[in-house]
């Protein structure tokens, strides 16, 4: 089995983009680097021998520098499920890649325990058994009414439809995924993540930049995974609350001012 990587990551002197493969119970398998291409890409395969190759398998995606080794940045890290995935070639896009502090905390266990998701707004599950083209996206807790989405020119993304593009569901875990079939589309196929307000039935925002375009490849049988991680700054969640010390607080048996 082939797998194909591609990751843009904007590099400095000495680093090095690196992926790694696991297993299920975290055992190392192997670990190559990826070669510098033009425009910040990085890209490079490997190949498994299919009957060795476990059924779900890790990838970690990361950057090392020469200059300080025990320093590793962590790019992007997934399991691919090898059950759904009826091809021998696989081809792995890694987009984009967000660094924010804010939003991160967002995406953090605890802060989604606290505060749990209140959307109940049902949307239609896009899932083909035979397909070859999956887009995964992770984003933090969104405002109520906001829904990520897919558009594109392919007629199974609704061609650029402002009012019906594809909506990626609300999860627990903040991944989501739309399985396609795109074998009898029109190549080279356009396409955008968008922002989809249910309140306004309609796309309101696109992420930022040039149309994303998908060549058709020469494999028939290639199956491609797009892993995207939209700026999603402007559609957080948001609340309000007060912050205090608990030492500060006055009960009947302190001076006024609290107590520790």
């Amino acid at each position: 089995m082939q797998f194909y990587f591609t990751t843009v990551y904007i590099s400095k002197p000495g680093e090095t983009v690196f992926v790694t493969f696991y297993q299920e119970k975290e055992n190392f398998v192997l670990s190559f680097p990826l070669n510098y291409q033009d425009e910040n890409i990085w890209q490079g395969s490997v190949f498994f021998d299919p009957k060795k190759i476990p059924k779900n398998i890790r990838y970690q995606i990361s950057v090392r520098n020469e200059f300080s080794p025990e320093n590793i940045i962590v790019l992007y890290n997934d399991t691919i499920s090898l059950k759904k995935i009826k091809s021998n070639s696989i081809e792995i896009i890694n987009r984009k890649k967000i660094s924010d502090s804010v939003i991160n905390v967002r995406k953090s266990k605890t802060f989604k325990k606290v505060f749990r998701s209140f959307n109940n707004h049902s949307s239609k599950s896009c899932s083909n058994k035979k397909a070859t083209h999956i887009f995964k996206v992770i984003y933090p807790m969104l405002q109520e009414n906001i829904f990520i989405c897919l558009t594109g020119s392919a007629k199974k993304l609704n061609l650029f439809n402002n009012e019906h593009p594809v909506l990626f569901r609300k999860k627990k875990n903040n991944k989501s995924i739309l399985r396609f079939n795109f074998s009898k589309e029109t190549y080279p196929i356009e396409y955008k993540i968008a922002f989809y307000d249910i309140q306004k039935k309609c796309i309101v925002d696109y992420e930022s930049g040039s149309n994303n375009i998908i060549q058709q490849s020469i494999e028939s049988k290639k199956v491609c995974i797009i892993n995207a991680e939209p700026n999603c700054k402007n559609y957080l969640w948001k609340g309000a609350g007060i912050n205090i010390p608990v030492f500060s607080l006055r009960t009947n048996d302190t001076w006024g001012c609290g107590d520790f």
